[in-house]
Formats: C-alpha cells, structure tokens, sequence
C-alpha cells in the first residue's frame, strides 16, 4: 500500500519542478536542436501544466483505486528518467560555455546472523540486571517473540523489559502481566490541545470557526499529534471555507487498518505546498528519532532539486532555511531539548507516514534486510556506515538510477570500506548526493569521481583522505564539498576555481597548507570554513574580494598581508553576512618593527556593524585601532583576544551594549587595566548608563605582567555572572579582592542562593560564578572570605547544599551561621577534613565524602541525628563508622566504598530501623558486618 500511494503523494510535488526546468525557451531549444517561437513553448507550458493539475485530482482518487496508483508510480518513473535528461543536456550545455549503542547496537554491528546474535546477548546479559525498552512493536508472531527473548532470560532476578505497542494483538502476545492502556484523550482536552495550537481563540474569535474546530477535533478521536498538527495547519488560515475544507476532506475516510498512517495527518500533508511535500518525504531515508540539523538538511534539498525556486535577491539556501523553519511551524519538526539549538526530531506518527509516502522510490538499506532487495525505481537510498560490507557495495551499483547514497550514522566509523570498496557506487552516474563521512579506511579518491557529472552533493568528512584527484574540479554542478576533519588532507586540486556552482565548501579540521588559486572565481560560494593568506597575488588576501561568505569565518596567516592596502582589497566590511569573524596572525616571532603597518592593516580589516562574534589570534601590534568596541557593533555579543603579545593596552570595550563574553589572554607586556578599557575618551557614552551593561562571562588568562586594575566609579558588570583570572601571577591579591567584593555586593541577590560550590584553585587562579541559584568559587581563602562577607549572615544561614573541595570545613562552620536549613554536604580531597565542635548537632540529611580524605579516620554519626544518606568513598585512613546512641531513626542508605582501611561498626552495633540500602565494597580488611542485622536493621 505505502509503495502505492507515494506516486501521487509525491509526484505533485516533483512533477512541477521537472516542468518548471522544461517550460523554458532554452531548455527546449536545447533538447529538440533548434529555435522555437514563443508560441510553441506557450503551448507546451500549457499542455504540462495540465498534466500536473491531472496529477494533483490523481492523488485523492489513487487512495483506493490501485489503477491509478500504478499509473501515477510509471509516470513518476518516467518524470525522473525525463529530469536526468534534462539534466544531461542543460549540463552539457553549461559546461561548454564555461570551457550517522547500546548493548543490542554495539553486538548487532558485529554478528553476521541472528544466532550469532542470541549468542552474544545471552553472554553480555548473563548475570546482569537491566531494563530494555522496546518502543512501538508491531509483529505479534509468538514464534518470533519467543525466540527474540531466549538471551534475556539469563539476565538476574529484578530485569525488565518494557513494550509499547499500538496493536492490541502485540500486547496479548509478549505480555506477563495485564498491560497498562492508554486511553484517548478526552473531547475537552483535544480541543484544548487544538486550541492551543491554532492559537483560538485569541487570533480571531471568530464563533463559526469554532463551530467546525470542534468538530474537526471529534474526528482527531482523542489522538494528542492529530489535535496538534491540524491545529498547526489551520493557525494561519481565517477563511470558514478552508476550514470546512479540512472538516469534509475524503481522507478521513482513508481505512488505517494495518497502517500506522493517521488520516489527520495525512490531511496536514496534503495541505502542504508542493515543494514542502518533496522535503517532507525526504526525511524518509533518515531513521526514527534521528537528530536532524537545519544546515545539513537545506543542503541536502537543494541538492535534490526539491526546494522552490528562490524569488528575486534571494538564495537558494535562504529558500532551504524557510522551507525547514515552515515545516517546524506546522509540528512536522521540534526542536530537541537537549541538544544544541539547530538539533529536531520529528514524532514516530510522523516518520511512519514519510515512510508510507516514500514508497519504492526511497529505501533504507535496514529497513531492505539487504542491498538484494533494493527496488529498480528507487532513487534515493540511506544507511549506516558500519551495517556496510563490500558486496553491499556491488548490490548497490546494480540500482543503475540510483540519486542518492546518503550514510547517516554520523557517530560510527567504518573501517573496512577503501576506495576499492567504492568505485562500484561511483559508476552510478545519475548521483545527486554521495555521502561517505566516517569510512576510515577511504584514503584515496578515485579519478572516476570526475565521471558523476550530475553530483551537487559531496561528503567525505571524517575520511583518511590524503589527496583529491584532479578529477574532482570537473563536477560542474558540485554545490556542497564536506571534508570536515579530515585531518590527513593538506591541499586541495589545484583546478577547484572550475566549480563555479560551489556553494558551501567545509574545510573544518583538515591541514591545508595554502588555498589553491583562483578561490576569487567561486562567486556563488556561501559557506568558506576558513581562507589562507598566501604570499602569491592569485591565492592572496584579495582573493576574497568578490566572495560573499555567510555565517563564521576565519582567515589564516594575516603575517602574509603585506600592507593596508592588500588588506582593504579584501572588502571584509562588506561582508554584511559574516556573523563570525576570527583574525589569524601565526604564531611565531613578535619582535616585529613596523607596529604602525600591523595597526593598519587590523584596521583595514575592519568587519560591518552586524557582526556577533569578534576573534583575534596572534595580533602582533602594540594598540588596537579605533573602530574595536565602537558602540555602533551593537549586535557584537562576543568578543576574544588571544595571543597578542605585544599589545600594552587593551581596546575600549566597556561601551558594546551586547556584549556577553569577553575572554582576554596571552597578554605578556600589559601592566595595567585602566579606564581605557572601559571607554573611549572620544566616544559618546552616556554616564547614567552602565559600563560592560550586558557582560555575563569575563575571562583573563595568561598575563604574566598584569599588576593593576583599576575599576571606574560608575556603574559597571551590572550583569556578570562569571569572573575568571588564571596564571596572573603578579596581579595584586587585594586589588583582586576588591574587584570580587564590588562586583559582588553590586549584583548578586544572594536571597535566592541555595547552593554554594568551593573548590580551591592553583597559584594564581580565581574564579566566580553565579547560576541560577548557585555560586561556585575557586581560588584563595581571602577571596571566599570577601564573598561571604557580601552575604549575609542571615542568606548564609538559607543555604541548603554545600560542595566543597580541598579547603578545610572550619571556613565554613567557625562562625556557627550555616547550619541552620544545610541539607547535604558534598567533601571531596579534603586531606584535613575534621567537624568543628558545634553547640549543636549537624541538621545534615545528606553526607558524601570521597577522594583522599586522609585525616578522617572515623565517623560518628551521634553528631548527625537527622541523616538519612551518608556515603564514603576512596577514604584510606577511614577505620570505623561508630553509634553509641541507641538507635539512629533518619538513616536509610549507608555506602562504604574502597576504604582500604576500613575494619569495623563499632560502639552499640548499627541500629538503624529504617535502613533500607547497606554497601560495603572494596574494603579488604573489613572483618565483620554490623553485629545483629537481623534485629538492629529490620528494614534492611
């Protein structure tokens, strides 16, 4: 059924991008050999776009008619065999005129069959107790499960393993005990959820709206993703008819018996505009919860043809970035939580019908079982490097359409694919994408490369390649070469100025030497990792001149420039899509004579006034130029100056509004921070305003010559969250102090701090930072003496967990103020860890002591009535835990853990009704277990 229905699903939305390439005069002039009049082309626009309104009537009547399936699936076979002639010709044409872990993951990665497989589980699961979730089983054959739970049932007494299925049947099947069934939603709370999402009624309040909003949402019967994406869909939409068009659609008819296809999403997809549809589906060849990057992805649509096409001014990959952001306005993507910010997963109900919509024409190598198995339609195939072996390869090669090899496993590396391995994917000469990061034992690049004349698309990240052949240069219509960490590469072919369609070109982690000449030819280049200044006028600085590179940007070996004027040919201030820039000079000799010229040329690179980030490595002047810190760079949130050794003053920062994070270091001749730094005698700074006003983190590391630093009387770090100082070893420790203390009193609330973090530093570090509702201090003990000073007695008094590191607990506890609400207390290397002598017992809940505590050589836990955790680790001195009272009611878990030293529970035994969790491990000399367990630790 899924391989059926994807040739209307689909082909609507490729159909028009093959016509809109063949509608032109050129295309067809180019195809039949001669001029046609513009009648004749009109009339052919005509005739095509008549056969894709056909088309589009086609994709509701084919959901059960199976005719017209199979007509739509040939049709669609034809439409790509009619696009790769097209493509060949226009080519052709072009190039003239130019002259992607577990237990089961790990062992299923290294077993060719399945007894293999129930092998190797039952020795790794043997006597071990675990928890494995299955997620969404559909097979509910007894045989198949009976022998899928051999290998489990040697695991221990307490293992478990947990299904989710859809399928009643499943459940009745795999069961041991009554299954836990989640029922629908309810009519009010669907709605809710619909509401929510179309933002109803707050947009519009338009009654009759919410008349068929409710009675679209009975139709989502209770399914939460239904109510959300139709809610999604409907957000933008005011007309009563397109709603009700959603309401009446036929496809809520659409039987999903035996699919896992839900007919309200099915209706969000046929709402999408047709280029989105192409995106959608494309989304197939990755597996369920795949971690998807925007960057990657629009790469990968423009490559395939699949995104419309770009309105006058605009790009190709800002066309890709609105298409994606489109997508996850309607729910089909969201972002991940946990990862970093351009990190989405789309749902499992969403995956299944990209996988239902994708039918023949896309596959999955494991979903295929293997490469036999692939399909003579399918044109885009995935996998995942280290299920891949070499006849894998030869089966693969036999899909002669093939447009797409796409590896995914981004995080596996395969060591057994080389360039032998590979030459028989590289004869599948209709590639758009050949996608092969992470095969190690790929070194070398055959010269058939240059062969895949349609090839837009080019991944060889994290290979051992050493060269590329020469061939390369002539991928005409190459848009995207990723060689990201390959770290063996030094040079690129010299004839890389021949891809004139080159648009993103990721260089990040290889070794090059120098930049090829003629980069200055690429003018559709949008993505540069980073540029080389060469010493010759072809591979210079002014190379850049006529580049418009986006996003971060880094040059290389700025000694090489040899005067302003070099550097102003670069135009870098023109560059208004550079959001990163980072300024490289190399390291080396320092003693240079002409400080002025370095100055010069600095200036002349100066970047526009959008910028963000701002890095500056190797800088051999003795003074920034002016234009640094300027308050015009008022999107310029962080800034990093390293390595300029000869630099005497640091620029006037203190006036950029955005700026969050400023780290200085490998300053060797500045002396003095004055007020200099703060703001430029010259510039137009409000004195109500406050200076460094939005600066979260500032660094210092490295300045073996700073002795001063001298603070303004106004306002300033009123938002710091981080101060930092490393190896300043002359700086002056008052003067320091004072610094903490003023940025301190002036900033922090210190009645919402509830945890204090106290780790001592080495010589000549110090560090403060404040998070949430925690501060974390490393460095000296007069500086966590001005930092307590600044709270209070009474906020001290609200503290309730306490991390310390190698500082003595009298720092704490000599003044009797923060024992009041402390809950847990966490020592770590604390050589000489003794407990003041209090007037009153500790109100600890929570003890851990570890790491080379060597002074406590026993611990009474009388001092400690209202402890419930207490946990010793790695304590070698550590002889006895001792109770002479009679009972201690709190304690519930007791751990001791490779306290070599370790004898005995001394006193009246271990009388501790509630213990429920007792460990000892690791302890050699340990020669009795606490007397009377049975009667002293009943809950044991």
């Amino acid at each position: 059924m899924a391989g059926a229905l994807v040739g209307g699903a689909l082909l609507s939305g490729f159909i028009n991008v093959v016509f809109d390439r063949f509608i032109t005069t050129d295309a067809v002039n180019l195809l039949l050999g001669k001029m046609l009049g513009p009648d004749l082309v009109e009339r052919l626009k005509i005739s095509l776009l008549a056969a894709e309104a056909l088309v589009g009537d086609a994709e509701f009547k084919q959901l059960d008619n199976p005719s017209v399936r199979e007509w739509l699936n040939s049709l669609r076979d034809a439409v790509y065999v009619a696009d790769d002639l097209l493509d060949a010709v226009l080519t052709k044409a072009a190039t003239q005129k130019e002259v992607t872990k577990n237990i089961i993951g790990q062992t299923a990665r290294n077993v060719e069959d399945f007894n293999s497989l129930q092998l190797e589980l039952k020795e790794k699961l043997s006597q071990k107790k675990f928890f494995i979730v299955l997620d969404d089983v559909w097979s509910d054959d007894d045989d198949v499960w009976k022998k899928f739970r051999t290998p489990f049932q040697y695991g221990v007494k307490g293992s478990t393993i947990l299904v989710t299925t859809r399928v009643k049947e499943v459940a009745s099947v795999v069961q041991t005990c009554p299954p836990y069934i989640l029922s629908e939603l309810s009519e009010d709370c669907c709605w809710s959820v619909f509401a929510n999402n179309v933002c109803f009624p707050e947009s519009n309040g338009h009654p009759k709206l919410e008349e068929i909003g409710r009675k679209i949402v009975k139709k989502c019967k209770g399914l939460p993703l239904a109510a959300e994406t139709l809610g999604s869909l409907l957000r933008t939409k005011h007309d009563v008819k397109e709603w009700e068009a959603v309401l009446i659609s036929d496809i809520w008819e659409f039987s999903v018996k035996n699919s896992k296809i839900i007919p309200a999403l099915l209706i969000s997809y046929f709402h999408l505009p047709a280029h989105l549809k192409r995106c959608f589906v494309y989304c197939s060849l990755y597996p369920k919860d795949h971690r998807f990057r925007k960057d990657e992805l629009m790469l990968l649509w423009m490559a395939e043809d699949l995104l419309r096409p770009p309105n006058r001014g605009e790009s190709l990959l800002e066309v890709g970035s609105k298409c994606f952001d489109e997508l996850a306005s309607r729910l089909f993507f969201k972002r991940h939580d946990h990862y970093a910010s351009e990190s989405f997963v789309m749902h499992d109900l969403l995956h299944d019908l990209a996988l239902f919509l994708a039918g023949d024409f896309f596959g999955r190598f494991e979903d295929l079982g293997n490469a036999v198995n692939v399909c003579t339609r399918t044109r885009h195939l995935s996998c995942e490097s280290s299920n891949l072996v070499s006849k894998n390869f030869n089966s693969i090669s036999k899909v002669e359409s093939l447009r797409t090899f796409l590896s995914i496993d981004v995080f596996s590396k395969s060591d057994n694919i080389d360039d032998v391995t590979c030459t028989p994917v590289l004869k599948l000469k209709y590639l758009r994408v050949l996608s092969l990061p992470w095969f190690k034992g790929l070194n070398v690049l055959p010269e058939s490369i240059g062969e895949l004349t349609y090839l837009r698309y080019l991944d060889l990240s994290r290979t051992c390649i050493r060269t590329l052949p020469e061939s390369l240069c002539d991928l005409y219509n190459l848009q995207t070469l990723k060689l990201e960490c390959c770290s063996s590469l030094t040079m690129l072919p010299n004839g890389m100025h021949k891809l004139v369609n080159l648009q993103h070109l990721d260089i990040w982690g290889t070794h090059l030497k120098e930049m090829p000449r003629g980069m200055s030819k690429l003018q559709h280049l949008h993505t540069l990792s980073y540029f080389i200044v060469g010493k010759h006028k072809d591979n210079g600085i002014q190379e850049l001149e006529l580049l418009n590179l986006h996003g971060f940007f880094r040059i290389q070996k700025l000694e090489n420039v040899v005067d302003l004027k070099e550097a102003r040919s670069a135009r870098i201030i023109d560059k208004k899509h550079i959001d990163n820039l980072r300024l490289e000079w190399s390291s080396g000799d320092y003693t240079v004579s002409r400080t002025q010229t370095e100055r010069d040329i600095l200036d002349s690179l100066q970047p526009h006034h959008g910028l963000e980030v701002l890095q500056i490595k190797g800088y051999k002047g003795t003074i920034f130029p002016n234009w640094m810190g300027h308050c015009s760079y008022q999107n310029m949130t962080r800034v990093s100056l390293e390595s300029c050794k000869n630099c005497c003053m640091l620029p006037s920062l203190g006036q950029l509004p955005s700026l969050k994070s400023l780290c200085i270091q490998d300053f060797h001749q500045l002396r003095s921070i004055g007020m200099e730094f703060y703001k430029n005698e010259g510039g137009h700074h409000s004195s109500l305003l406050a200076l460094f006003p939005s600066l979260e983190i500032l660094e210092f590391n490295n300045m073996p010559c700073w002795e001063v630093w001298h603070l303004p009387d106004s306002e300033t770090f009123p938002r710091l969250t981080k101060l930092q100082t490393r190896d300043c070893p002359v700086l002056k420790g008052d003067m320091l102090d004072r610094v903490f203390l003023r940025i301190i009193s002036s900033l922090w609330d210190v009645s919402k701090v509830r945890r204090l973090n106290i780790r001592t530093g080495y010589e000549g570090e110090s560090e403060m930072s404040l998070s949430e509702d925690m501060v974390s201090i490393k460095g000296c003990e007069s500086m966590l003496k001005f930092v307590l000073q600044a709270m209070s007695v009474n906020h001290l008094s609200c503290l309730k967990d306490i991390y310390i590191s190698g500082w003595s607990l009298d720092v704490l506890f000599r003044d009797n103020c923060v024992l009041k609400s402390l809950q847990t207390l966490s020592i770590w290397g604390c050589s000489k860890l003794k407990f003041p002598q209090q007037q009153h017992k500790y109100s600890l809940v929570e003890l851990y002591i570890e790491g080379n505590c060597d002074s406590l050589t026993s611990l009474s836990l009388d001092d400690f009535p209202n402890l419930k955790t207490l946990s010793i680790s790695e304590c070698e001195n550590l002889e006895s835990v001792s109770l002479s009272e009679p009972s201690h009611a709190a304690l519930q878990r007791l751990t001791i853990f490779r306290c070599c030293n370790f004898v005995s529970f001394t006193g009246k035994g271990l009388a501790a009704p509630n213990l429920t969790h007792l460990e000892v491990s690791f302890c050699t000399k340990l020669k009795a277990l606490p007397r009377d367990m049975n009667t002293l630790l009943p809950s044991l």
